[in-house]
């Protein structure tokens, strides 16, 4: 089943938000310190999202566990991507006749 993009956004944001809020209370909890849990927690949110961000960028550069658009493990294709490597088919041997 996929997901819309709407709620793969949602559930990163809210993710961040439940990561972050216990950073926070770690740091409160062994410090006591609000200013200092304050500046751990945007430190928290600022570093992280930027690692992730470069994580992304590598891993696009890496082909491994990659199928083909359309293509399923198993090895077939579905019928979105059969129907356009059929039209593809066609429209190339009826412009070579």
């Amino acid at each position: 089943m996929c997901e819309e993009h709407k709620r793969s956004a949602l559930k990163a944001i809210s993710w961040r938000i439940i990561a972050t809020s216990t950073t926070m209370i770690l740091v409160y909890v062994l410090t006591g310190q609000l200013e200092l849990t304050a500046t751990v927690g945007f430190l928290d949110v600022i570093l992280k999202i930027l690692f992730y961000f470069i994580h992304e960028r590598g891993w696009n550069r890496i082909e491994f566990g990659r199928l083909p658009r359309g293509a399923r493990k198993d090895g077939s294709i579905d019928r979105q991507r059969q129907r356009a490597l059929l039209n593809n088919t066609y429209v190339s041997a009826s412009t070579h006749s």
